[in-house]
């Protein structure tokens, strides 16, 4: 209602300035250039108001979706246009004061934060802003994370080439690859390799749930290899451990 009142007295601004301008006994020179400069006065005005906005409105509705241990993806509501964009804050409960999480543009009412942390309790809020300063936070959300469901990677990872070793799949020498169990939710151990000159790891065995003997990983070839192991569950593999390499 403010703007269709303000635009209605910029209207009949221009219709008493029109019609002074046709008054019998005025100077017919004057008034154009009267009105020329309230014309620019009142677009001054209105570029400034463009520009400077005010303080824009407050975010509401602020939701949270837990997609695992260490992602928490947030939402809310805006129903203004003054925005220059969002920044969405955090705090733990060791924490007291809130901290940046990120910055959003304009428009955009989501965000998915990959930064935290297993079994952590988060509380978060967001704020719009624009040049003229940052609304105030929206209601506050807490959510809590929930335990790592995906097991800690393999150490201590070595390769040993072995001769004279026989099976049903290859005669000769082996690679026997050793690690340390770090986790104690695993399923069992992915064994990688990849040979001098390649780009990417591929599986070529696996072991029991918490194996520490050495393994055969399959036969060994001419040039340098390289290894790695991986442990992994229902929910997925663990990150990838050291590499280790063996040459023959």
């Amino acid at each position: 209602m403010k703007k269709i009142a303000y635009i209605i007295s910029v209207l009949l601004i221009f219709a008493v300035a029109g019609a002074f301008a046709e008054m019998p006994g005025k100077v017919p020179s004057l008034a154009p250039s009267k009105q020329k400069r309230l014309q620019s006065s009142v677009a001054s005005s209105i570029r400034q108001k463009q520009e400077h906005p005010g303080v824009p409105a407050v975010p509401f509705n602020l939701r949270a979706t837990i997609r695992g241990s260490n992602q928490v993806d947030l939402a809310w509501g805006y129903s203004s246009s003054t925005e220059d964009g969002f920044v969405l804050e955090r705090r733990t409960d060791m924490e007291g004061e809130y901290k940046v999480v990120a910055a959003i543009s304009r428009g955009s009412l989501r965000y998915e934060d990959h930064r935290v942390y297993p079994n952590t309790n988060y509380l978060y809020r967001v704020r719009a802003f624009n040049c003229d300063g940052y609304s105030e936070a929206s209601g506050e959300i807490q959510v809590t994370t929930p335990p790592d469901l995906l097991p800690s990677a393999p150490n201590n990872v070595s390769a040993q080439i072995i001769e004279g070793v026989t099976n049903d799949e290859c005669k000769g020498p082996h690679v026997l690859i050793q690690w340390f169990d770090t986790s104690n939710n695993e399923d069992g151990f992915k064994v990688e390799r990849k040979r001098e000159g390649e780009e990417i790891f591929s599986e070529i065995g696996r072991a029991k749930t918490n194996e520490k003997a050495l393994i055969p990983s399959g036969c060994a070839v001419w040039g340098t290899s390289y290894y790695r192991v991986k442990a992994y569950n229902s929910h997925g593999d663990s990150e990838a451990s050291n590499i280790c390499s063996a040459d023959r």
